[in-house]
């Protein structure tokens, strides 16, 4: 019986030092940055090629792109090409003045929006009342604004 119980009991400890290592190992290796090889990019000049869009979490790279949108949780019926502009080295959506009537927003905003473009198109993100999210694996935008920005109130 005392073998029996000394067996169990020093099993059970290498047991939960081997969980406790295991939690340990894969929690430093998720903490660890990558750094991205530029060897493997196939181009003439490697050392001018520039990553830095992908190092920040839910930025997109500068250019067009096709998705959903949504305005203050409410789902709009409408499937828009949005562009993303460079804007103090960060990405930012930019709606251009009929994107921003097909999504509901008041004369008064898009007339700020059109004495404000920048390449023919408003980064909505320079307001400080609206928030913006993207869901990337949805490639869905969550816009929050001021119910007053918007022409339909909820009920």
């Amino acid at each position: 019986m005392y073998k029996k119980l000394k067996l169990t009991t020093i099993s059970e400890l290498i047991k939960n030092i081997y969980c406790s290592l295991s939690v340990l190992i894969i929690g430093c290796a998720s903490a660890y940055a990558v750094e991205f090889n530029k060897d493997l990019i196939e181009a003439e000049d490697r050392e001018n090629v520039n990553l830095s869009q992908f190092e920040t979490d839910g930025q997109l790279p500068v250019g067009k792109y096709s998705l959903n949108a949504l305005i203050n949780n409410k789902r709009t019926p409408i499937h828009l090409d949005l562009q993303w502009v460079l804007i103090d080295n960060q990405t930012a959506v930019c709606l251009t003045p009929e994107q921003l009537t097909l999504l509901g927003f008041t004369d008064e905003i898009i007339e700020v929006a059109q004495q404000n473009l920048i390449d023919g198109c408003y980064p909505i993100e320079k307001e400080k009342q609206i928030t913006t999210y993207l869901d990337k694996g949805k490639m869905q935008l969550s816009i929050s604004a001021p119910q007053a920005w918007l022409k339909y109130k909820d009920a």
